[in-house]
């Protein structure tokens, strides 16, 4: 999906010791950043038709110690959440200890602003994805132009006037990151059932995503500004522009469904340049697109089919591949009773028209940048080896078991 963020991540070095455990008749490294690396490395290596991920989800605990349950729905937000968490912390002692940072992080401006004396506090916080709110929106700008309105808050103790008053609590775009994942929070609680439910109204997206109205560069204009943050009046006006990379789609109810991916797979080095030629750039709609769906990937038309893809509400439905239920649907679908069920995005992910350098650590604890686009392709020999091994095995395998081998012998 991000071949940068994949490159850079399989030239981590994790010099712990293996630890080999049983496993459904397997004998597995428990650790997660070489599960993930693996993964990567078949999925750039193997000839197999799909790589398995049974390794990586055994590696991947819940908190009691238990591996990831692959019949139970999860939460996509809360699981990259988590799985990001442990995957930077397993690259701290690495090259790579800055390169989630580099990839997915930015910085929203949280503000609270008195509505009697005028004071402004402002934090800043960190995301790895900007979760935007659904219910009573009509898309993205809509959702954004209320994070940016805020919300009132009564009896809060200001400072600035020394006693209880109603204040505005606000998020404005402070640093944009390289990639932007978006959350469409379409899972929420209910209190009417005191239960979560899904949100299936229509909710648009754009392809090509410009957020400079609602950066505090753009907000705050006119107003006193926090010297603090002076830089965040010097960001330039593309670093907050994207286009679209990859949908995931969520099919089902808040307890059971089914999530499958729509990708451009037009990146890495021959993803077009923003900065060189901005109007090939735009046409996201020309690249490739597929559907990932488990172990099926299939062509997507981008042009016709998005809107009712992810979109979600009661637009008008095509006969796409990914329309056909899989067993997984199907149970969603029969196990919904009285709750919502629909399909829609669920994440969305956005890449910047300008990019960031990486960093990688060097000897001697100094940081070298590496060019967004300079990245290459690289997968460690350790990987490389044992992907090779098991595609001789694999190949050896397919022409024993071939028909027409066997219509040569016989």
């Amino acid at each position: 999906m991000v071949p940068q963020f994949r490159y850079q991540l399989l030239k981590a070095v994790d010099t712990t010791p293996e630890d080999k455990v049983e496993y459904q008749g397997e004998a597995i490294d428990d650790n997660l950043l070489r599960q993930l690396q693996l993964l990567f490395g078949y999925l750039e290596l193997s000839e197999r038709h799909a790589a398995s991920a049974k390794a990586l989800c055994f590696a991947f605990k819940d908190y009691d110690g238990t591996p990831t349950k692959t019949g139970e729905q999860k939460d996509s937000q809360e699981f990259l959440n988590i799985f990001f968490e442990r995957i930077e912390s397993l690259l701290k002692p690495t090259s790579q200890c800055d390169l989630l940072k580099d990839v997915f992080a930015g910085n929203l401006c949280s503000q609270l602003i008195c509505q009697s004396c005028g004071a402004v506090r402002n934090k800043i916080e960190l995301f790895y994805n900007l979760s935007l709110q659904v219910k009573g929106s009509t898309g993205i700008y809509d959702s954004l132009a209320k994070m940016v309105k805020g919300q009132t808050i009564e009896d809060y103790m200001c400072e600035g006037c020394n006693q209880k008053v109603d204040v505005t609590k606000r998020s404005l775009l402070a640093d944009m990151p390289n990639v932007l994942i978006v959350h469409l929070q379409r899972i929420v609680f209910s209190f009417d059932t005191l239960a979560n439910d899904k949100v299936n109204s229509r909710f648009e997206f754009p392809r090509v995503l410009d957020m400079k109205e609602y950066s505090y560069k753009e907000v705050t204009k006119g107003e006193a500004k926090d010297e603090d943050l002076q830089e965040l009046l010097e960001v330039q006006d593309d670093e907050y522009v994207y286009r679209l990379a990859g949908v995931n789609v969520h099919v089902g109810t808040a307890d059971h469904g089914h999530y499958y991916s729509i990708i451009n797979t037009k990146r890495g080095a021959s993803e077009p340049q923003g900065d060189v030629d901005e109007a090939t750039w735009r046409k996201v709609e020309a690249d490739p697109w597929k559907v990932f769906n488990d172990a099926t990937v299939s062509s997507f038309n981008f042009e016709r089919d998005l809107k009712s893809e992810s979109f979600g509400g009661d637009g008008e439905q095509n006969n796409t591949a990914s329309d056909a239920m899989s067993d997984a649907e199907l149970t969603a679908f029969l196990s919904s009773g009285t709750q919502s069920y629909g399909k829609s995005a669920y994440m969305l992910i956005y890449e910047r028209m300008s990019k960031k350098g990486l960093h990688e650590a060097a000897a001697g604890g100094e940081s070298v940048e590496v060019g967004f686009r300079q990245v290459e392709k690289f997968v460690p020999d350790w990987i490389a080896e044992q992907v090779h091994a098991d595609n001789k095995s694999f190949l050896v395998d397919s022409q024993l078991f071939d028909e027409q081998f066997f219509g040569l012998l016989y």
